[in-house]
């Protein structure tokens, strides 16, 4: 009772330990979900500027090159 109303810096290196701690379990899934969630956002804009990269959104009218392999690799996502 008496070290939840000490400053952190007020206690010893003992009860500070077991304060990092308390604190560390409170917190880590919430540093879970925010990796988690940096991964996946991370892994989607790859994807996304992959796909721009690559050029199948673009409406170029040269052979239909282009187009066919667009649409193979449409078929390959989508089997």
């Amino acid at each position: 009772m008496e070290n939840e109303n000490k400053k952190f810096y007020e206690l010893t290196e003992e009860e500070q330990k077991e304060q990092m701690e308390r604190f560390w379990r409170k917190a880590k899934p919430i540093v879970k979900r925010v990796l988690l969630a940096i991964f996946c956002i991370g892994a989607i804009l790859l994807m996304v500027f992959g796909l721009l990269g690559s050029g199948m959104f673009e409406g170029s009218s040269d052979s239909g090159e282009s187009h066919k392999h667009a649409h193979a690799i449409i078929n390959l996502l989508l089997k």
